[in-house]
This record gives C-alpha cells, sequence and structure tokens, in this order.
C-alpha cells in the first residue's frame, strides 16, 4: 500500500488503499501509524464518499475487539471529518449509550446535545432529546426535565414513551411547584 501511495498520493484508487492501510496497521496494532493514516485520510479526502465508510468500519473493529479508546478516537474522528454523512447521528447517539452504560452521564449528555444541535432532521433526535429529559428527570433536574420533555413531546409520535413522558413533565412540573 505504501509502495503504490508514495507513487499516486491523488488517485482515485488511493482512498481505498489508505483504507486498507489504516486496517493493517490496526491489526498490527500500530495505533500511532493507524492515526496518522487516519487523520491524513480524514483531512485530505473528507469530501468522498468512501473515506467515511472506512473510518466506520475501521470503528467496528476496534468496536469488536472491546477497544474502547481506540473505537472512541476513531469515531470520534469521524465525526470530526465527515459531520455530514448520513450515519453520524446514529454513530453519536451509539457514543452517547455507551458513555451511560459506562457511568459517564455528562459525556452522554455531551453526545445528545450534539444530535439535538446539529441533527434535528434525523431520526436520532427525538431519542436524543427523550435521553436528555429522562437523564435530567432521574437526576431530579426538574427545570431541564420540563424543557427536555417540552421540546420531545412536541417532536415525538404517539406512543408508550411518550405518554410516560407527558407523566414524567406533569411530575416535574409537580416537583418545581408549577401547579
Amino acid at each position: 500500500y505504501l509502495k503504490n501511495l508514495n507513487q499516486f498520493p491523488e488517485a482515485d484508487i488511493s482512498i481505498n488503499a489508505m483504507v486498507n492501510l489504516m486496517m493493517c496497521y490496526a491489526n498490527l496494532d500500530d495505533r500511532l501509524s493507524m492515526q496518522m493514516t487516519a487523520e491524513y485520510l480524514g483531512e485530505r479526502f473528507s469530501k468522498t464518499s468512501v473515506a467515511p465508510l472506512g473510518f466506520l468500519g475501521l470503528g467496528k473493529y476496534y468496536f469488536d475487539k472491546n477497544d474502547v479508546a481506540m473505537y472512541t478516537y476513531v469515531y470520534n474522528a469521524y465525526l470530526k471529518y465527515f459531520p455530514q454523512h448520513d450515519r453520524a447521528a446514529a454513530i453519536l447517539f451509539t457514543l452517547a449509550g455507551l458513555r451511560k452504560k459506562a457511568g459517564d452521564e455528562a459525556g452522554a449528555m455531551a453526545y445528545y446535545q450534539r444530535i439535538v444541535e446539529n441533527y434535528s432532521k434525523d431520526q436520532y433526535y427525538p431519542k436524543a432529546l427523550s435521553q436528555m429529559a429522562w437523564g435530567s428527570f432521574a437526576a431530579s433536574n426538574y427545570e431541564g426535565a420540563v424543557k427536555g420533555f417540552t421540546v420531545y413531546i412536541a417532536e415525538a409520535q404517539p406512543s408508550m414513551d411518550r405518554a410516560l413522558a407527558q407523566l414524567s413533565l406533569a411530575d416535574s412540573c409537580r416537583q418545581l411547584g408549577r401547579y
């Protein structure tokens, strides 16, 4: 890969070669070379359709190995270089869920907030709103819960989750003395 990339650094096949090179470095556990290649690929080829798929494949490789540090790095690099890719909100939602599972509620909320701020047309938008509202409610942050549930209820389709959100909104208002 390196020999061909040095001869043809800007050819169309260079993108696939760099994606494969990243995977080779990952398999060799050469993290520094993998990160260097990933950063170059992201910076140089952020407008292509192949490069983000390479990042997603590499992230899955590390995810399957349960290498938290590396899949977090790869997915955050993906989000940095390809924020408008159609899987970006899904990756944010997944990372938020993983942070929440690890007990990092603030880290999870930061990922949910990015979805709410940047992906209002995505299917993960109402899910992120719901998670933020429930997180506030669980932490007895009733002011945050009222804000979150109000927005979520306005956006959500009729469902059991929406009904529970309405009841929790009412309880949050009661806790705040807003009868």
